[in-house]
């Protein structure tokens, strides 16, 4: 079996209160990880959660469909529905269909009309 390549890693140094890093070196030991691993751990959820934040509120102020949240997530249609509503974020399932069946119709309607 194939060892999974580790990516490049960068040396940084941050500065952090005293209490945070306490709080990092507790979740380090209950995961029984060093202090590097844990802040990486951390940020990349961070990272991730943020990033779903923000997908949900695109989707919430219309400026995303379930699709594209799931697209810029890399998850399924469903698990973008699931995560959204773990979000409390309301789901406009029946009005975007609304919306979607009353476009067409008046598509339609348009095109009746500039074809008789």
């Amino acid at each position: 079996m194939a060892k999974a390549r580790e990516p490049k890693m960068e040396k940084i140094a941050i500065s952090i209160p005293r209490e945070l890093l306490r709080l990092v070196d507790g979740y380090a030991q209950r995961h029984l990880e060093d202090r590097s691993t844990a802040i990486r751990q951390l940020v990349a959820e961070a990272l991730r959660y943020q990033e779903v934040k923000e997908a949900a509120e695109d989707y919430r102020q219309g400026r995303a469909t379930l699709w594209e949240v799931a697209k810029r997530l890399g998850v399924s249609y469903r698990e973008a529905d699931e995560a959204l509503h773990s979000l409390g974020v309301p789901l406009g399932h029946i009005e975007a269909t609304e919306v979607d069946l009353a476009q067409i119709a008046r598509q339609a309607d348009e095109l009746k009309r500039g074809g008789a």
